[in-house]
């Protein structure tokens, strides 16, 4: 059941969320995949290029806008527009290019969507040739059409399609959502065609693409909400209007990522698990004039695009400047980037980007952006020295992932006037929540894509904190890395490794404290900005 939230205006989210500082811009090499050339004319663009509006029940699926994805080995799956007139769609790391499927034989075109999983299976929806109708494929192979090429129609499906790990693809088709795979073949999730009556609020399915997790569980656009087809709720139109919901995109921890306008005015990409832990990515707000398109990893992190007052668009991972990761005017390949777009399922837990660029000369191509040592998890920064047990990172930037070996928790201690202002993420990989602690205050227990706001829970920022409660591999070098950000641009810390519970300063366990009565914001605050939980 829909549950009754109080409704809420841009203008009062602006006030919650205060004012978005700039920090210093995230460093980010590219890899080039494909460009123009004698074989490719142009490329898929992606379905933030998409017909206007997303959120009727009227939209029509057209051919040659199809997008692209990414698998976490890197590899992207494209579509190309040849010189010759046909199309291909193509797989490549950068390295090399492996083709997928071609027009010519049974296909006609290619419509929007495209998926690739780990294995590097991409599922797609193509046009078959005249008479023949039009499928949802996996690969080439057309004995593994999930819909039965031979009775659909291509205006029957949604915008796009998703593929997992098992090779579970999900799609829409004529009022429901679907799952096909080799094991278990077509699922009905929804069961909405042909119902007659009053219909339930999970059957005003808006026709997009749904995105399904390794786990199984499908997201999906209704015009009540968000919905995931194991039950959850993600959000409701008590909080946001009607019919707009748009791009949503689910990840392995359940937390799924979607676009809306808002009561009022404007229009924003949040997150949320369903169970009210909502999150606040961006907006149409200064610094941003129009956001779309967005995307979300394991560890929480949305890449989406975004236009800006001077006319400029570029990607970013944050409502803030700092947060870009390429834009208009911005070298690549040699030459200044002069447009830019990304897909639903453009960003991979290790926080590589895939993307469409075209440049001032006149050529355009599908890039990858990879984050360099410190912008992810996977790559963490480690101590400059060690003392024993005693970890020492000297003059380090803000936003960055800091990584020490193994321990059953950490104590970390600022060494010079600088300050913590916030623990910015907590890696993916572990069953169990991390407390973390200041002084005899028990903030919390925390998960990945959670953030400890310092600065709102206790009025400041803090010289030391302790995060405890891990259990991790010795063996592993990189066992517990943390992004963290200071109230200067750069600052020198220590780590001091507590290998065992006993070792934990202070010694005796905490009493919680009153801070939790500063996560009070307000029935209103509460529906709309992240909020803690502690267990």
């Amino acid at each position: 059941m829909i549950q009754q939230k109080q409704k809420i205006s841009w203008a009062v989210l602006l006030s919650l969320l205060g004012i978005f500082s700039a920090g210093p811009a995230r460093a980010y090499t590219f890899t080039k995949v494909a460009e123009t050339n004698n074989y490719f004319s142009t490329f898929g663009r992606g379905l933030s290029e998409g017909i206007w509006p997303y959120g009727t029940r009227n939209e029509y699926i057209q051919p040659y806008q199809n997008g692209f994805s990414i698998n976490e080995n890197g590899e992207i799956a494209f579509l190309g527009n040849l010189n010759s007139g046909g199309q291909v769609l193509f797989r490549g790391d950068g390295a090399r290019l492996t083709q997928v499927a071609e027009t010519g034989g049974i296909f006609q075109d290619f419509a929007q969507g495209i998926s690739i999983n780990d294995s590097g299976d991409v599922a797609f929806l193509a046009n078959l040739v005249a008479g023949l109708g039009s499928g949802i494929f996996v690969n080439d192979d057309i004995s593994k059409d999930p819909k039965n090429a031979a009775v659909g129609n291509i205006n029957q499906f949604g915008q796009g399609l998703s593929i997992n790990n098992s090779g579970t693809v999900a799609y829409y088709q004529l009022e429901d959502i679907y799952t096909w795979s080799d094991a278990n073949g077509k699922t009905n999730l929804t069961g909405c065609n042909g119902l007659v009556g009053t219909r339930p609020p999970g059957c005003a399915i808006i026709r997009q693409r749904p995105s399904i997790n390794n786990g199984g569980t499908v997201a999906y656009s209704t015009t009540h909400g968000v919905l995931t087809s194991n039950g959850p709720t993600i959000t409701d139109t008590n909080l946001f209007p009607a019919h707009w919901f748009m791009d949503p995109s689910i990840n392995d921890l359940g937390r799924a990522v979607f676009h809306t306008h808002f009561y009022g005015s404007g229009r924003g990409i949040f997150t949320s698990n369903g169970t009210g832990d909502n999150d606040f990515i961006a907006g149409n707000t200064n610094p941003f004039t129009w956001i779309q398109s967005p995307s979300i990893n394991k560890g929480g992190t949305v890449a989406f695009l975004a236009d800006l007052p001077t006319g400029d668009r570029g990607i970013y991972t944050g409502h803030d400047l700092a947060a870009k990761v390429i834009g208009k005017g911005d070298i690549l390949n040699g030459s200044l980037v002069t447009d830019l777009s990304v897909d639903r399922e453009s960003i991979n837990d290790k926080g590589q980007i895939a993307f469409w660029a075209k440049l001032a000369n006149g050529t355009e191509g599908i890039f990858r952006a990879d984050p360099e040592a410190g912008d992810s998890q996977f790559n963490p920064l480690l101590p400059d020295f060690t003392v024993g047990s005693l970890y020492k990172f000297r003059d380090e930037h803000r936003y960055k992932w800091f990584d020490p070996p193994s321990a059953y928790g950490f104590k970390y201690t600022m060494v010079e006037d600088s300050l913590f202002t916030s623990i910015l993420n907590f890696p993916t990989g572990f069953d169990n929540p991390f407390t973390v602690v200041v002084g005899d205050t028990i903030l919390g227990e925390f998960s990945p894509g959670e953030s400890v706001d310092f600065v709102d829970l206790l009025g400041g920022g803090v010289k030391e904190f302790l995060v405890t409660g891990l259990d991790v591999d010795p063996a592993d070098p990189t066992v517990f890395p943390i992004q963290l950000d200071f109230n200067t641009e750069t600052a020198s810390f220590d780590m001091l490794a507590l290998v065992n519970k006993d070792s934990e300063d202070p010694a005796k366990t905490p009493e919680p404290g009153s801070v939790f009565g500063l996560l009070v914001f307000g029935a209103i605050a509460s529906s709309t900005v992240r909020k803690r939980r502690h267990r």
